[in-house]
């Protein structure tokens, strides 16, 4: 038999009381009176948590600032499976709340490419970029329910493109460009997107691996798309024949305005009749995304 391994770190009670959890335990006690014991046994707090749902779920929308001031007759107002409603008449966004920080300077991002040195994007400029982009969208006519598309890698223009889409109430979809043409138009074509943001291709393992062929196929074969943005990877100084460049896209720095969402949204449900696995742009105001299946 092998030899456990020693454990490698273990919390301290004083460490575990100073968990964002001890400190939200310790604000429920005060608010209604009651006793979870000792801070670092969690039991208690959960116990409560699956047997008073609505108390559990309205105090921590109330704690974290996400829905506060919800009563508690207005948290679960119909408990059926399937079909429960859960603060209904609250609207929310998910960009709003996942650009919530206190410290500009603090680094939101930090990418890093086999190709570059590592590069902090702080909460600030990750912010001004959301609503550069959020503003390009509304100029382009872009409305809440919308479908926006990203093929890219994972690079901050596609977390910059996330967030504005749904800052705007669209719903997002993305690809990543090592998929071929027909993989993405399998799982765009159906969801009938207005905007695609596209790269022109990725380095990995040393190799440049050029996609604008991709890329001109998918503009030709996703007749809804209006407008294409174009993030240059490979050539920033090529863009495609009536692209948008992506620098235009997020030139306009500002703070994003974000489109309230109704919380109690139907999730599920398509955008269109007869589409699947596409949730309203509004589900659970966070809206954010579409899958295919």
């Amino acid at each position: 038999m092998a030899d456990v391994p020693a454990e490698l770190w273990k919390p301290t009670p004083e460490s575990m009381r100073a968990t964002r959890m001890a400190a939200f335990a310790r604000w429920v006690e005060e608010r209604r009176g009651l006793s979870f014991g000792d801070p670092t046994d969690y039991d208690a707090l959960w116990r409560w948590s699956v047997e008073h749902l609505d108390q559990f779920w309205g105090d921590l929308a109330e704690w974290t600032g996400v829905l506060p001031g919800v009563p508690d007759d207005r948290v679960l107002t119909d408990r059926s499976m399937p079909g429960a409603v859960w603060f209904p008449g609250t609207t929310v966004n998910y960009a709003e709340q996942a650009l919530r920080h206190p410290a500009d300077d603090a680094p939101a991002l930090i990418a890093v490419a086999e190709d570059a040195e590592p590069v902090e994007i702080p909460w600030a400029s990750l912010r001004a970029q959301v609503g550069a982009f959020a503003a390009t969208l509304r100029r382009l006519g872009v409305q809440r329910g919308d479908r926006v598309v990203g093929y890219l890698p994972n690079v901050p223009e596609a977390v910059v493109a996330f967030l504005g889409a749904a800052s705007v109430g669209a719903v997002w979809s993305s690809c990543a460009p090592d998929f071929g043409t027909r993989a993405v138009l399998d799982r765009f074509a159906q969801i009938e997107p207005v905007v695609l943001v596209a790269v022109d291709g990725y380095r990995w393992g040393g190799k440049a691996h050029d996609r604008r062929d991709v890329v001109a196929e998918l503009r030709a074969g996703l007749p809804t798309v209006r407008t294409t943005v174009a993030v240059p990877r490979l050539l920033p100084d090529e863009v495609p024949d009536a692209a948008l460049p992506w620098a235009d896209a997020v030139a306009d720095a500002q703070e994003p305005v974000f489109e309230p969402l109704p919380f109690d949204a139907p999730c599920g449900s398509s955008t269109r009749p007869g589409r699947r696995g596409c949730p309203r742009a509004s589900c659970t105001g966070t809206a954010a995304w579409c899958w295919s299946s």
